[in-house]
């Protein structure tokens, strides 16, 4: 794929599944939308798209070497969630 950050991919990809699984409409306007509050429909796709994203982390990772900054920076996750990294991981162990 021709991206000028190949790295962005899984996370984009992520993205755009989470609008699909949560039901969003395919509107245009949302692109316009802001990412950041919490109640924003690219949020929540933001959100999903971590939550889909850290099951392959963990497999791929001892848990002893889980290090939320290099998930992070492996996909290209926007620093402002940070928190929602933290609790996934810790919500992907709890449930194991």
């Amino acid at each position: 794929m021709n991206w000028h950050r190949q790295a962005e991919l899984p996370f984009q990809l992520a993205h755009e599944l989470s609008h699909i699984i949560n039901g969003d409409p395919g509107d245009v306007c949302f692109y316009n939308a802001t990412f950041t509050g919490k109640q924003s429909v690219e949020y929540r796709a933001n959100v999903g798209a971590v939550k889909l994203l850290v099951p392959f982390y963990c497999q791929e990772t001892n848990r002893e070497n889980i290090n939320l900054y290099n998930f992070e920076h492996a996909y290209q996750i926007p620093g402002y969630l940070s928190g929602v990294v933290r609790e996934q991981v810790k919500e992907y162990y709890v449930g194991k």
